[in-house]
């Protein structure tokens, strides 16, 4: 098998870019997504036993969207990258005559 084309290699790694600002668009969603509700979570809206068990919840969820929301920027970032090397190697590549 041949190797890919310049050509090829470009739009691949500008697939990889558009993946990447769709996955950086959801990690800013997975990092915003409670901000309703935490601003609702404190000691002013209630008290008691049931609020400090939601609240504990609450924290649980925004945890782990945090979470989610590092993992997708890891992954926009590994893409970015991915696509930058997919760059280097067409620009490596001899051009056609």
């Amino acid at each position: 098998m041949s190797e890919p084309s310049a050509a090829l290699l470009r739009a691949y790694a500008e697939e990889l870019r558009e993946l990447a600002r769709a996955q950086a668009d959801r990690a800013a969603t997975c990092a915003t997504l409670l901000d309703g509700v935490t601003r609702l979570d404190d000691d002013h809206t209630w008290q008691g036993t049931y609020p400090d068990e939601a609240h504990a919840t609450i924290h649980g969820w925004v945890r782990g969207l945090a979470a989610a929301a590092r993992s997708c920027h890891d992954q926009a970032a590994s893409w970015r990258a991915r696509a930058a090397d997919l760059d280097r190697q067409a620009d490596a590549l001899p051009k056609p005559t």
